[in-house]
């Protein structure tokens, strides 16, 4: 487990939240019975995580039905007040034969606006914390995933599925990449980050820094960013 760790010491754990409003929270993981979930006790496992020594993250849906500024207010509160070090959050897309399709989602303009701000304010209020450009960025515009970045996002995810099968497991609609091969995915996202200013961490760990400065590792110089390519 140590290894698998890395020198960091902390092995990783995602768990989202998608809304930390209650009845938002209540309407996207209606599951009556069984697997019932309600958001205190999602709470309660990220903070058992934290004490547990994990690297913590979670995440919100943007553009939800019936979501407001507000809420993605106490959205990024919650991210404060639970210490987070990774957070994964995007747009809210509509997928076909979900259960929520025809409440609709924004017009993709506005919805890939309010993505970016939020991506933004996120960055100014956590700072050092890993934020995830996702994918869900480019399914609203080609260069979803670099806008992502050049609003404070510092983490891309390649898709590795087999080309053959990932047409099964589209999230939503309009999925980018799905004629890829997982290998077209390192040129092309390498590309997509030096279009931007930005350079590919190759073979470094990428613990988030807010995640060195508890634990008072030693963090890694932080390499002058490359100045950005001029306009054509």
């Amino acid at each position: 487990a140590d290894e698998a760790a890395g020198p960091g010491g902390g092995l990783r754990y995602l768990l989202r939240l998608e809304s930390s409003k209650p009845e938002l929270f209540d309407r996207l993981h209606s599951a009556p019975g069984k697997h019932e979930k309600d958001l205190p006790a999602r709470i309660q496992a990220l903070k058992d995580l934290r004490s547990a020594g994990f690297q913590l993250g979670t995440g919100v849906m943007i553009g939800l039905p019936g979501q407001t500024l507000e809420d993605l207010c106490a959205d990024i509160r919650i991210f404060q007040s639970l210490d987070i070090d990774m957070i994964g959050m995007g747009p809210y897309i509509t997928s076909a034969g979900s259960d929520m399709v025809g409440e609709g989602m924004m017009e993709r303009g506005a919805l890939l606006q309010l993505s970016l701000n939020m991506i933004a304010v996120t960055r100014l209020v956590m700072r050092e914390v890993n934020i995830a450009a996702a994918t869900a960025l480019q399914s609203l515009t080609e260069d979803g995933r670099e806008r992502g970045i050049a609003h404070g996002c510092n983490i891309v995810m390649p898709n590795l599925t087999p080309r053959a099968v990932r047409k099964s497991y589209q999230l939503y609609d309009n999925k980018p990449c799905i004629e890829d091969e997982p290998s077209d995915c390192r040129g092309c996202l390498e590309g997509r980050i030096v279009s931007v200013g930005r350079r590919v961490g190759w073979n470094e760990w990428g613990d988030s820094r807010r995640w060195h400065r508890r634990n008072d590792l030693p963090l890694a110089p932080v390499e002058a960013r490359r100045a950005r390519p001029a306009a054509p």
